[in-house]
C-alpha cells in the first residue's frame, strides 16, 4: 500500500511522499471500522494525497485536527488528537492504518502534550518504544515527575548533608500555586517538563513509565535515543525566566537524560541531537547568543561542519531532523538572504550543499520525505502561491512537476480574476552593509503600470533579527492586488547575512534600521520611477516600531502609517513585557541573563531616545494602530500610549483594538478585519 501524504503545516507537520500521487480534496467521511477507542458517526481523513491505484485514508473523530509528531526509522509514525481536553496518539503503520491508540491517564497526573515540535515537545519512536515530552497546564494537575535539586553535602565531610528542596531563586505563585509562565502564546503550559515512555504495542490505555530525571532543570524536552542511550534538550533555570516563543537564545544543552551530563561539553550553547547514519548530529556553538535568532553549527560526532554561510534555522529538532532524512543524511530549511533555502547535510562526507528549487521560486520549504528518498518541497514566490514539487534524492533531479495545493481566490472589489501582471524582484541583492548610505537587500512586488505613478507601501519586518523571505505572503500580495509596489526591507540586524550584519544593530536601534528603510525607499522611488509624494509604511512589532519611526522621522516623505502591535516606547515596556532582555539588547547593546534588576535612568534614557515617542511631536501623517489586548510580547500599552499621544497632538489617528487577539493577531477574524482595514486606510489616506 502506498503511503498517503498528510497535508503540510495547516494540518499536521509532516507529511509522507508516495511515487504517484494525485490530489483530492478533504472530505467528510463514514468510515466502515472506525477505531474501538475513539468513537464518532463522522471523522476527519487528513490524507489530501492518494495513490492512483488506491485510496488509504486515516480517520479520526470530528474536532481539532490531528498533529503528526514523529516517524520511526520503519515508516511507523504517531499522531495526536486532542480530543475532550484529552490527548490521544494515534499509532500508524506504514500505510497509515491505526494499529494502536495510546492515552495519557489523567489519574496519573500527566498534563498536555506541545504540539511545538521545534523547542517545547518532542516525540522520539525507537523500536518499540515511544519518548514523549509532556507538558502540564497549570493548575490541572501535576506533572508525571516533578524534578528535585540534588543533595548538597555540607563542606568538610559526606555525611550530614542538607537535602534542599526549593530552589534558591525563589517560589513564584499565582492563584493556586501556578509556576512563572513562559510567556507571550505559552501562558498555559507549565515549564516543569518531563520526557516519558511506552511501548506502542501494549494495549491502551495504559500507564506511562518516566525515566530517570532527577536534577535542577525545569524544562527537559526533545527525546532521541543516541546509539542506545536516551538524550534530552535542558533549560537551565533563570534568574526571571523570560518568554520563550521565538526567542532561541536562552541557555540550553544537549544531555544524557540518564546522568544529566552535557553530551558536548566544550559548547556553551547546544539544542537538539539526533543519530543519523549512526553519528551524532548535534546543533550549538562554543558561546551563546543574546540576539533572539542567532548563528548556530552542526556537528557531526563532535566535528564542526564548515561552511561559507552562517546557519540560522529553527526547525532543526530530532523530530524534524529524522522526517527528513535520505541517503547519507537530512535535508534542512535555513535561512539564506532573502530566501528560504532546502539545504543537504551530508553526515559521511560533512558537507552542506544548497538544493536549488529554480529561478522563479524565490523559496522553498521543506514538507516532508518518505523511505523511498523522495522529497516534498513546497515552493513560493512573493506572487504565486506554488505549490509542491518532489526532489528525488537518489537521482538528484526534480520529478512529476508542480502539484498546486493553493489558488487565489477572487474577491469582488479587492482582488479581481487574474493579476499576473504582478511582479516581483530582489532589489539591491548581496548588500553587505558596510556602508550607511548603501540601500539593504530587499524584496519589491511590482502592480501593472498605469497612467499615473504607482504609490509605495514599506514593509519593514518585525523582529529584528528575522527577515523577509521571497515567498508567498498572503497579506502583502493583496496590498500589491490592490494597485500598491510592496517593498519589503532587510534591514541591519536582518538573519540569513552572515554574524556581522545581525550584530551590527543591538543598541542602535532606532538608528541603523532607520537609516536603512529610508535608504531602501530611496532607491525603490528612483528606480521603478514610484510616485514619491504618496509612500506610505507598515509593520508588526519591531515593524511598528520602524513604522512609528518612519513617520516621526521623515514626515514629509511617509504620509501614511499601519502599525500592528508596535514597540512605541522600550522604556515603559520594559517591566510589562515578557522579554525584558530585548528592551536591553536592542536599545543598550547587553544584557546579563544571570542577574535581573531594574533598568536605571541613564538605560531608560537610551531606551526612550530609542523609541518612536520621541518623534512622535513631528508626525504628521495618518497613522492606524492595531493592538491585541492578550499580547504579553509587545504590551498593549505600547499602541494604546502611541495612540493617546498623537490623538493628543491633533493627528489622524485610528485604534484597532482586539480583545482576544495576542501578538500576532492571527486569529481569523481578527485578520480578515485588520487587514481590511489596513487597505482601505491605504486606500483612504494614500
Amino acid at each position: 500500500m502506498t503511503t498517503p501524504l498528510s497535508i503540510p503545516e495547516t494540518y499536521t507537520s509532516a507529511f509522507s511522499v508516495p511515487t504517484s500521487v494525485s490530489v483530492e480534496k478533504y472530505r467528510l467521511i463514514t468510515p466502515s471500522s472506525a477505531p474501538a477507542n475513539p468513537s464518532s458517526a463522522s471523522v476527519f481523513t487528513t490524507s489530501i494525497y492518494t495513490s492512483t491505484s488506491t485510496t488509504p485514508s486515516t480517520t479520526f473523530p470530528i474536532g481539532p485536527p490531528p498533529t503528526t509528531l514523529c516517524r520511526g526509522a520503519d515508516g511507523t509514525y504517531v499522531s495526536l488528537v486532542d480530543r475532550d481536553k484529552t490527548p490521544l496518539l494515534y499509532i500508524h503503520n506504514p500505510s497509515g492504518d491505526v494499529k494502536n491508540i495510546l492515552q495519557l491517564p489523567k489519574d496519573e497526573g500527566f498534563g498536555d502534550v506541545s504540539k511545538d515540535l521545534s523547542r517545547f515537545g518532542g516525540c522520539f519512536l525507537d523500536g518499540d518504544k515511544l519518548y514523549l515530552s509532556v507538558v502540564d497546564k497549570g493548575g490541572e494537575g501535576k506533572v508525571a515527575c516533578k524534578f528535585t535539586l540534588p543533595s548538597k553535602k555540607k563542606e568538610g565531610g559526606e555525611g550530614g548533608g542538607d537535602e534542599k528542596k526549593e530552589n534558591d531563586r525563589g517560589i513564584w505563585t499565582v492563584g493556586e500555586g501556578l509556576t512563572e509562565p513562559l510567556g507571550e502564546l505559552l501562558t498555559s503550559v507549565d515549564p516543569r517538563q518531563t520526557i516519558v515512555s511506552a511501548s506502542i504495542s501494549l494495549p491502551s490505555p495504559q500507564t506511562f513509565s518516566t525515566p530517570c530525571l532527577s536534577n535542577s532543570f525545569e524544562t527537559v524536552v526533545q527525546p532521541s535515543v543516541l546509539k542506545g542511550r536516551l538524550s534530552c534538550t535542558a533549560y537551565e533555570n533563570e534568574t526571571r525566566r523570560l518568554g520563550g516563543v521565538y526567542c532561541y537564545q536562552r541557555p540550553t544543552h544537549v544531555r544524557w537524560a540518564d546522568t544529566m551530563e552535557k553530551i558536548l561539553p566544550s559548547l556553551g550553547y547546544s539544542r537538539h541531537a539526533v543519530e543519523v547514519e549512526g553519528k551524532t548530529v548535534a546543533f550549538g556553538r562554543e558561546d551563546g547568543f543574546q540576539t533572539h535568532v542567532g548563528e548556530v553549527f552542526i556537528y557531526v560526532d563532535e566535528v564542526k561542519i564548515e561552511w561559507n554561510h552562517s546557519i540560522y534555522t529553527i526547525d532543526d529538532s530530532p523530530s524534524n531532523i529524522l522526517k527528513n532524512r535520505a541517503a547519507g543524511g537530512f535535508y534542512l530549511n535555513i535561512l539564506l538572504g532573502s530566501r528560504v533555502a532546502v539545504v543537504f547535510i551530508d553526515v559521511n562526507e560533512r558537507t552542506i550543499t544548497e538544493l536549488e528549487v529554480g529561478a522563479e521560486w524565490g523559496s522553498g520549504v521543506l514538507a516532508g520525505s518518505n523511505k523511498m528518498g523522495i522529497l516534498a518541497v513546497r515552493v513560493s514566490n512573493p506572487t504565486d502561491p506554488g505549490g509542491i514539487m518532489t526532489y528525488d534524492h537518489a537521482e538528484k533531479t526534480w520529478v512529476g512537476g508542480l502539484r498546486r495545493v493553493t489558488r487565489i481566490t477572487p474577491v469582488e472589489g479587492f482582488i479581481p480574476e487574474t493579476d499576473d501582471s504582478v511582479t516581483w524582484e530582489f532589489m539591491n541583492a548581496g548588500f553587505k552593509g558596510k556602508e550607511s548610505s548603501d540601500a539593504p537587500d530587499s524584496i519589491i512586488l511590482l502592480p501593472p503600470k498605469s497612467d499615473s505613478k504607482t504609490p509605495l507601501i514599506v514593509i519593514p519586518h518585525g523582529g529584528p533579527h528575522s527577515m523577509t523571505h521571497a515567498g508567498y505572503i498572503p497579506s502583502y500580495r493583496f496590498l500589491a492586488s490592490l494597485g500598491y509596489a510592496v517593498l519589503h526591507v532587510n534591514y541591519r540586524g536582518s538573519v540569513g547575512f552572515g554574524e556581522d550584519y545581525l550584530n551590527s544593530l543591538p543598541g542602535k536601534c532606532g538608528e541603523f534600521d532607520v537609516e536603512d528603510v529610508r535608504s531602501a525607499t530611496r532607491l525603490a522611488v528612483e528606480k521603478y520611477g514610484l510616485d514619491s509624494s504618496r509612500v506610505g509604511v507598515c509593520g508588526g512589532s519591531h515593524g511598528g516600531f520602524l513604522s512609528g519611526h518612519m513617520v516621526g522621522q521623515y514626515p514629509d516623505v511617509y504620509k501614511v502609517a499601519a502599525m500592528r502591535n508596535p514597540v512605541t516606547n522600550i522604556a515603559t515596556m520594559t517591566t510589562a513585557t515578557d522579554i525584558r532582555d530585548w528592551c536591553d539588547v536592542e536599545a543598550l547593546g547587553t544584557y546579563d541573563f544571570g542577574k535581573f534588576r531594574a533598568a536605571g535612568k541613564e538605560e531608560l534614557a537610551a531606551m526612550y531616545d530609542a523609541s518612536p515617542c520621541k518623534w512622535a511631536k513631528d508626525v504628521k501623517g495618518k497613522v492606524l494602530v492595531a493592538v491585541g489586548m492578550k499580547d504579553l510580547r509587545v504590551p498593549p500599552s505600547q499602541g494604546l500610549e502611541y495612540y493617546h499621544e498623537l490623538k493628543s497632538r491633533g493627528v489622524g489617528v485610528k485604534l484597532l483594538r482586539y480583545e482576544e487577539d495576542t501578538h500576532p493577531l492571527s486569529k481569523v477574524d481578527t485578520e480578515a478585519d485588520h487587514w481590511v482595514n489596513i487597505a482601505e486606510w491605504f486606500r483612504e489616506w494614500l
